[in-house]
This record gives structure tokens, sequence and C-alpha cells, in this order.
């Protein structure tokens, strides 16, 4: 019995053309780092081809689709609230999250790849992590923050913030690449 949000046809192929392998390094590279920014430096010293976001290196951590259903991962889902039969009903809208009581996650027919233990460990690591996680876009300065995009490699920009001004008050602001403040470098 396996556990899973999303029923794929495909059997060697997850998404848009993501190897399984891909995803289960995804996975024991997290497990060796705890944070997707430590993560993402990873990638970007060319160890994956494949360019990933936080958003979706996020998404593909927090899915219950790749994990090998067992007791433990039901009641690690039930303990959070989600009624343990296909995850759907999450979303009221666009970016807006439903209240977990209101999600629902089934067994599905396809085979896990990513063992009960470590699924659950990188998902209490992402909890503990969300905390620490920037909120884009949620100040007056920062409204387009991961909706620009660098002229050079394209990736999102956010808003900095510089250092207070003792004269004025006031801190300045400015957009700078997340690719550069992730990894250091642009591409």
């Amino acid at each position: 019995m396996n556990v899973a949000a999303i029923y794929s046809r495909k059997s060697k192929y997850t998404g848009k053309g993501e190897s399984i392998d891909n995803q289960i390094s995804i996975f024991k590279d997290y497990l060796e780092r705890m944070g997707i920014s430590d993560y993402l430096i990873y990638e970007d010293e060319g160890f994956y081809s494949t360019e990933f976001v936080k958003m979706k290196i996020k998404t593909i951590l927090n899915n219950p689709a790749y994990v090998k259903a067992t007791k433990e991962v039901f009641d690690y889902i039930e303990s959070k609230g989600i009624t343990v039969l296909l995850l759907y009903n999450k979303r009221k809208g666009k970016g807006e999250f439903k209240d977990k009581s209101l999600w629902v996650c089934a067994v599905a027919k396809h085979e896990g790849i990513i063992e009960a233990k470590d699924w659950i460990e990188v998902q209490k690591s992402l909890e503990k992590n969300k905390e620490k996680a920037p909120r884009l876009g949620n100040s007056k300065f920062g409204l387009l923050s991961g909706i620009i995009r660098c002229a050079k490699c394209k990736s999102t920009m956010k808003v900095i913030y510089g250092v207070l001004n003792e004269k004025t008050g006031e801190k300045p602001h400015y957009y700078s690449c997340t690719m550069k403040l992730n990894s250091g470098k642009t591409r």
C-alpha cells in the first residue's frame, strides 16, 4: 500500500519529465543538508542539470506521492489533522490554502519511491525551518518580489533592506537577484 497525492500513468517519469532518480536524489541531498537554500547552492555548483527553484523543491519534498505507505506515514499525516485518503482540496483559490482539516490524502495505485522514515524526517525539517523562510511581497516596498526578473539570469528578484539611516530613520531598500543571494553569483 502506498500513499500518493498524484496518480501518474508514466512509470519512469514524474511531473514534467524529471526522472524518479532525480526525485530520490532531491530527498537524499535535502536530508544531508536540511535546508532548501543549502540544497540550491549545491545544485548551482553543477551537481544537477535541471534548474530548480525553492517552491518546486519544496513541492517535491512535501508531496506524499513519493513516499512508501506505512502506518508511520498515515499516523504522521493524521497527526497534522489531515484525513488519510488522495491529497486534494488543499487550496481555496490561487495560492491560498484551506484549513488542513479539510484536506484529504488517499492511497493510490503506484509504488512509493521514498522510505517512510526519510519522508517524515524531511517533513519535520521543513516544518522546523518554516519560520526561517523569507516572506516575499509582504511589505509595502516588496510588492514586486518574485514577479520581476533578473536581466542577467532571469531568476526572480526580491527586496533587500539596507542599514538604517540614523539621520532619516529609514532603511533603504532595493531589489536583488535570488540566484545571486542563494549562490553568490548569477548565471
